[in-house]
C-alpha cells in the first residue's frame, strides 16, 4: 500500500476512504489522494473511493489523473449523478466546455438528480465557456460616428483587462453577466488605477455576444445611458480574434498598434497641427449636415424643451468624436488648437494656410455653439502661448489614456458646456 505504516493504518477499504475523507477535510490533499488510492487497490470496484480521488486530484490541480478517476467512477456506476459531475468539472477545469456541457446532458437523461447537481453544473458550465470564449486579445474598429479608430482588448481570466487606442494602453477590470440576454460587459477602469474614481463614471457597459469562437459584437450607447437592445447603430463593433502567435507591435507589455498614427508619422509638427485643425473642421462640418433623424429625441413637455434636447444630443455627439481627436493627436496638439482658435481674431498667423484653417475652426466652433466669446475671451487670458508639438505617442511610447477632459481643451469647453446645459 502506498501510505506509511502505522499501527493505526485501516484494515479495511471503507476505513481507508473514510480517513482519506478526514484528511480532505483539514487540507492534507497528498495525504486523502494516498488513502484514497488504499481504499481502491482494497475495493477496485468502489465507485465512491474512485470519485473521492477525483476530487481530491481536482483540489491538488491534476486534472488529467482527476478526469481519469471521474471516468472510472462513471463506468462502474453509470446511473449515478455525481460520477458525471466529477467528469463534467474535471473536463470543465481543462478548459474542456464543450465535452462537459456534453456530459451533463447525456448525464440528466440518464441518471435521477434529485439535488439539480447536475442542471446547476450544466448551467454554470455554460456561462463559463461563454466566459472563456472572451480571454484572449481582440480587434476592431469603431463606427465614424465614435471616431471610426481602431481598438484592441485583451481580457485575462482573473477579470483584468488592457484597452489599446490609437497608440495609447490602459488597465481596466471587466465584469461578464452571462444570465442577460443579450450578455453584457461592464468595462471599468482596474480598482487600483490612480484615475479611478469611487462613484461607476469610468464604467461603460456593452450587450455582446459571440456570432463564432473568433468573432464579438459588441454595442454601447450612443447618446443616452440606456443599453441597446440590438446589435446595431453608432455604438456597434465588431471585434476579430487576435490569434496565438501572430505578431503584434508593444513595447514594454503595451500596445503601441495604431493605424490612425501612421499617417502623422513623418509630417513636421506644423503639418500635424494643421491636420488637426482641419479634422476637427471636418467634425464640426459634419454635425452641422447631420439631420434631426440621426437622433433618437425624447418627448417633452413643450416644443422649446424638444429643441432644447435635440441640441444637446447634438452637442454630445460632437464631443464623442471631439474625445477621438484628442486622443490620436494628444492634448498639447489639441491645448495649442484651441489657444490659436481664441487668439485668431487678435493674433493673425504668417502662415496664411494655417491662418485660414484656424479662422475656420474658430466660426465653425461658435456657429456649432461649443464655445463663446466668454470662452475665447478667458482662454486668451489665463493659457500660455502654445508650442506646436508632436504628439507624444508617435515617439513609440505607449501612454495612459487619461479620462477627464482638461479644461484648457476644447473638449473640456464642450464638457463645461454639456455640464450648464445639464444643470440648467
Amino acid at each position: 500500500m502506498t501510505s506509511k505504516s502505522s499501527d493505526e493504518s485501516p484494515s479495511t477499504s471503507e476505513g481507508w476512504r473514510k480517513l482519506g475523507n478526514e484528511q480532505l477535510e483539514r487540507g492534507a490533499i497528498e495525504d486523502a489522494v494516498s488513502s484514497y488510492t488504499n481504499s481502491i487497490e482494497l475495493k477496485p470496484k468502489d465507485s465512491v473511493a474512485w470519485s473521492n480521488r477525483s476530487a481530491a486530484n481536482a483540489l491538488a490541480g491534476k486534472l488529467e489523473e482527476a478526469l481519469s478517476d471521474a471516468q472510472q467512477c462513471a463506468k462502474l456506476s453509470p446511473h449515478w449523478a455525481k460520477a458525471h459531475f466529477r467528469v463534467a468539472k474535471a473536463l470543465e477545469g481543462l478548459h474542456m466546455y464543450q465535452d462537459a456541457v456534453a456530459e451533463l446532458e447525456a448525464a440528466k437523461d440518464s441518471c435521477e438528480d434529485p439535488e439539480g447537481m447536475l442542471t446547476e453544473a450544466l448551467e454554470s458550465c455554460r456561462e463559463n465557456m461563454k466566459r472563456q470564449l472572451l480571454i484572449g486579445r481582440w480587434r476592431g474598429k469603431v463606427t465614424e460616428k465614435l471616431g471610426g479608430y481602431q481598438q484592441i482588448m485583451e481580457f485575462f481570466d482573473n477579470g483584468d483587462m488592457r484597452v489599446a487606442v490609437m497608440g495609447k494602453a490602459q488597465d481596466a477590470a471587466y465584469k461578464l453577466d452571462t444570465t442577460a440576454d443579450p450578455m453584457v460587459l461592464h468595462i471599468d477602469l482596474a480598482p487600483d488605477h490612480p484615475m479611478r474614481k469611487d462613484d461607476n463614471s469610468n464604467a461603460v457597459s456593452y450587450i455582446v455576444r459571440f456570432p463564432d469562437e473568433d468573432t464579438l459584437d459588441m454595442c454601447c450607447p450612443y447618446l443616452t445611458n440606456d443599453l441597446p437592445k440590438t446589435f446595431d447603430g453608432p455604438g456597434f463593433v465588431r471585434m476579430d480574434r487576435i490569434n496565438k502567435g501572430e505578431k503584434i507591435d508593444k513595447k514594454d507589455e503595451q500596445w503601441i498598434e495604431a493605424p490612425e498614427l501612421e499617417e502623422l508619422k513623418g509630417l513636421s509638427d506644423r503639418d500635424i497641427m494643421l491636420k488637426y485643425v482641419r479634422e476637427f473642421c471636418e467634425v464640426l462640418k459634419s454635425a452641422a449636415k447631420e439631420g434631426d433623424q440621426e437622433f433618437q429625441v425624447p418627448e417633452a413637455k413643450d416644443e422649446k424643451t424638444q429643441e432644447s434636447n435635440k441640441e444637446m444630443l447634438k452637442m454630445l455627439a460632437i464631443n464623442v468624436k471631439v474625445n477621438a481627436l484628442e486622443q490620436k493627436y494628444g492634448s498639447d496638439v489639441t491645448q495649442a488648437g484651441f489657444l490659436l482658435a481664441a487668439q485668431q481674431e487678435e493674433k493673425r498667423l504668417d502662415d496664411r494656410e494655417m491662418d485660414r484653417a484656424v479662422m475656420e475652426l474658430r466660426l465653425r466652433m461658435l456657429q456649432t455653439g461649443i464655445i463663446n466669446e466668454d470662452y475665447l475671451k478667458e482662454a486668451r487670458e489665463t493659457l500660455k502661448d502654445p508650442s506646436l508639438v508632436t504628439p507624444s505617442q508617435l515617439d513609440g511610447a505607449p501612454v495612459v489614456v487619461e479620462s477627464a477632459a482638461s479644461s484648457s481643451t476644447a473638449r473640456g469647453r464642450l464638457q463645461k458646456k454639456l455640464d450648464e446645459r445639464n444643470k440648467s
